[in-house]
């Protein structure tokens, strides 16, 4: 009972004052600040692991650990081509393509042949990856380079850009992601442009990489009285080896 009322009386004495109230707020105040801070929660350890992984994503992108990479693939697609003007046909496309890397920067070699419309031509990138340590791991490039075909007698030449992602899901399984763009550029009766999306699912086997894609886009010939458009869409698969 006594010392109930020691404890009553020291803190009638301490409030009774209007600086040591004062302190006494504000050390309390202090206090709470300092443990909101220091607090840990699941939601910062999520933050410090996606800052660490792109800190290790980018510093493997820069070492000499993956000097050099090359690979050597083939595919063959298969869908709709549809014209504005004629309608809808089907459409076979076979390429072969090819690829050399020096740490983070390399080219790309890509030629098809599209069957039934008798379009033979090439692609050719500059590429710099910006994320990764390898082909074989998340990535993402972007390139810079120049489409050239032939069709129906005619040649066309753009510039084009492109931006790739890989995120690997497991160890062997992921996904990729595709843009390119080919800008308007000028030819015999008009002007043309087209762009392409792929989506794609891979399997690696050690160097071999098994993969299928969703593949659509869209060319623009703009000519000097109307504008062709044509759309296609389907699937693409194939294979390419990395060494």
């Amino acid at each position: 009972m006594a010392l109930r009322w020691i404890l009553a009386c020291a803190l009638f004495s301490l409030f009774s004052s209007p600086l040591y109230a004062e302190d006494f707020l504000v050390s309390i105040s202090k206090k709470q600040e300092d443990k909101y801070k220091n607090r840990w929660t699941l939601a910062d350890w999520f933050s410090d692991q996606h800052k660490i992984r792109l800190q290790d994503m980018w510093l493997a992108g820069h070492t000499r650990e993956n000097i050099y990479e090359f690979f050597l693939g083939g595919s063959n697609f298969s869908g709709d081509f549809k014209n504005s003007i004629s309608g809808s046909n089907l459409s076979n496309r076979s390429s072969v393509s090819l690829g050399a890397y020096a740490t983070i920067a390399g080219i790309e070699v890509q030629y098809f042949d599209r069957n039934n419309t008798l379009v033979v031509g090439n692609i050719t990138q500059f590429k710099l990856r910006i994320l990764g340590s390898s082909m074989q791991n998340t990535s993402l490039f972007v390139g810079y380079g120049q489409k050239q075909f032939s069709s129906a007698g005619i040649d066309y030449t753009n510039n084009l850009y492109s931006i790739q992602l890989s995120l690997y899901l497991t160890k062997r399984f992921g996904v990729l992601f595709d843009y390119l763009e080919s800008l308007p550029g000028a030819y015999a009766g008009g002007e043309y442009s087209d762009n392409q999306t792929e989506s794609q699912l891979f399997l690696d086997f050690g160097p071999l990489r098994i993969f299928g894609s969703s593949v659509s886009g869209t060319q623009t010939f703009k000519g000097t009285v109307s504008t062709t458009t044509n759309t296609i869409s389907g699937i693409n698969a194939g294979a390419k080896l990395f060494f």
